[in-house]
């Protein structure tokens, strides 16, 4: 990954992992620690560690059985080993034949190992 792109590169990363409901590929975005942590968009989508992560997205990938995320601004920038990235983004979400389209924003903090920028934290939200 490039130095310049790499943080949104993982968010994409992470986004085609998610949206194609793949817990292990999730996982996998983030940083090999027990410190990781990740808000969702619902109250008791908080979660630390990946153990709490797998739990937390098998729950959440009974909820639809098809989903797009597609950013549609974003900042992303690094400093030394740290990375981050905020972004607006149009969901859609489908169970069965049910569409809900929904707008979301993402935050991330990423850090990177041997050349490899992984996640520490993400964290979604609806614009108010």
């Amino acid at each position: 990954m490039n130095a310049a792109t790499a943080p949104l590169d993982r968010i994409h990363s992470f986004i085609a992992a998610y949206t194609a409901r793949h817990v292990e590929d999730v996982v996998a975005c983030y940083a090999p620690s027990q410190a990781i942590a990740a808000i969702g968009t619902d109250r008791e989508q908080n979660y630390v560690g990946p153990d709490a992560m797998r739990q937390g997205l098998a729950t959440d990938f009974l909820s639809f059985d098809r989903a797009e995320i597609d950013i549609v601004w974003h900042h992303a920038g690094t400093e030394g080993d740290t990375g981050w990235v905020v972004a607006a983004c149009r969901a859609l979400f489908a169970l069965g034949q049910e569409e809900v389209h929904v707008a979301l924003r993402l935050s991330a903090v990423l850090k990177c190992y041997d050349g490899n920028w992984l996640l520490l934290q993400t964290h979604f939200s609806f614009p108010s």
